[in-house]
């Protein structure tokens, strides 16, 4: 027999997104952003307690020089913190987070050669050919990945900066870190032609996919190794985090923005993953149907797709079989990686829906990427807006966000997924939202339990409900 559920709507109102949104990026006359003016002007305080939950982190925000208490405060109240680097000149605005009751978190970036272009001596991590070779010069910069000597040194520095910071009184919370650079990038073909080839293990090059495994599973080894390993001796309890650190397994991969599936990712010494929530171009340019009407609907369906997929693989992951593991999210409702291409970019509203169904996912926290780029301004501040302003909303259900049970891990199809729901379970009760992207059907079967189910009806434009299982 089919049980009833007791429901409860649940809602908070917000300032709504007025009119029609543009298909493409509007450019407007240049500005630069006072960050600490525009945020406290243009964002109000929480209006529900954030409790011990992390304040979001911008890409982009209000720099590293120390911040008078009052600011720090009215940043916090705004459910945002200043985030500082990897960097010793850093230390007197931890400090100064510390004293005014916020939490430090560093986040440093690097990309190219990095670890190995730290070693001055190119000849102890460039890639090298036999004599004679003739191969493109860009092959001769690349880094050799059999070489550890840049990794080693970049343990070494961040150990010592830790240190300093710790030598200096101030606990940091979390190193939450963008490292970007060489192996994770290596040159399937410029290795195989290579000096460096023969030392590789037996049957990693004998596919550009075999390699591209193993290369980013060694990359993870590395940053688990020379970062993560480093950062929790100095502090044992630290969040520790990179780019992209995922959980994926053979059954439930992740996905890149191409496709490519993550294999089987070891964890390691992270203690959060770090899935990408981008509405990025590349994934526009990779894979759109060319036969598909590239309208306002199909559009922001086919992001909706992108943005939940990496956390909900991940998360489905975790509960597999990474219990206790954190999950930090990017995200980000625009990211052109190809400004020369004239791509769609997902609406405010579609993407302040897929923001409140990663919160329903197991996401503990957000990094907001929020570059100001020339002419597009508005939009870094929008994207700051839109992923606080959900934040407060779901802060109204904090038990259920720190104690809940992710129920749904499905992830909607690229352009036919049209409807959508994600929940916590808590008990017997669960936060759910539903969220119709036009779907014929206009109802879902929700079970808290295999006896407690109800069939709720799927607003057009999405609903929170709270359920609480009962006899009727």
């Amino acid at each position: 027999m089919l049980l009833a559920v007791q429901l409860a709507a649940c809602t908070l109102a917000q300032r709504p997104i007025s009119g029609p949104e543009p298909l493409y990026a509007q450019p407007s006359p240049s500005e630069p952003i006072d960050w600490y003016r525009t945020l406290v002007r243009q964002l109000p305080p929480l209006r529900h307690d954030r409790g011990d939950r992390w304040p979001l982190v911008l890409w982009q925000g209000v720099g590293f020089e120390p911040l008078a208490p009052r600011q720090i405060r009215s940043l916090l109240a705004r459910g945002i913190v200043q985030h500082l680097r990897l960097r010793t000149p850093d230390i007197e605005a931890a400090r100064a987070l510390r004293a005014a009751g916020a939490p430090v978190i560093l986040l440093e970036g690097a990309g190219g050669a990095w670890p190995y272009d730290t070693v001055a001596d190119d000849t102890r991590w460039r890639l090298r050919f036999a004599a004679g070779a003739t191969v493109p010069p860009w092959w001769r910069e690349l880094a050799d990945p059999t070489l550890d000597a840049g990794w080693e040194r970049a343990s070494t520095v961040t150990r010592s900066r830790l240190q300093q910071y710790k030598s200096a009184g101030v606990e940091i919370d979390a190193v939450w870190l963008d490292y970007e650079g060489a192996q994770l990038h290596d040159d399937y073909q410029a290795l195989r032609a290579s000096t460096s080839a023969a030392r590789m293990p037996r049957g990693v090059l004998d596919s550009e996919e075999r390699y591209r495994n193993y290369r980013r599973n060694r990359w993870l080894i590395r940053l688990s190794r020379y970062l993560a390993e480093p950062a929790r001796e100095v502090y044992p309890e630290i969040s520790v985090t990179n780019w992209v650190v995922t959980a994926s397994s053979d059954d439930h991969p992740v996905l890149s923005w191409t496709g490519w599936p993550h294999p089987r990712s070891p964890m390691l010494a992270f203690t959060a993953t770090n899935p990408i929530a981008y509405g990025v171009d590349t994934y526009f340019l990779s894979a759109w149907p060319p036969d598909r009407d590239a309208n306002r609907e199909n559009v922001d369906r086919f992001y909706t797709h992108l943005l939940l997929r990496q956390v909900s693989a991940d998360a489905f992951n975790r509960r597999e079989s990474g219990r206790g593991l954190g999950a930090v999210a990017w995200v980000s409702r625009w990211v052109p990686d190809h400004p020369d291409q004239h791509v769609p970019v997902m609406s405010r509203v579609a993407y302040r829906e897929a923001l409140r169904h990663l919160w329903l996912r197991g996401v503990d926290a957000m990094e907001v990427f929020n570059p100001a780029r020339k002419g597009y301004e508005r939009y870094a501040v929008e994207e700051v807006e839109d992923v606080q302003r959900v934040y407060d909303e779901m802060l109204a259900y904090r038990d259920f966000l720190d104690h809940g049970e992710v129920m749904n891990f499905r992830i909607p199809g690229k352009l036919d997924g049209l409807m959508i729901w994600s929940g916590l379970r808590l008990g017997d009760r669960a936060l759910v939202r539903l969220t119709n992207l036009g779907a014929r059907q206009k109802h879902a079967y929700i079970c808290l339990t295999d006896q407690w189910c109800v069939n709720l009806p799927m607003p057009r434009h999405g609903h929170t409900y709270i359920l609480k299982a009962g006899n009727s």
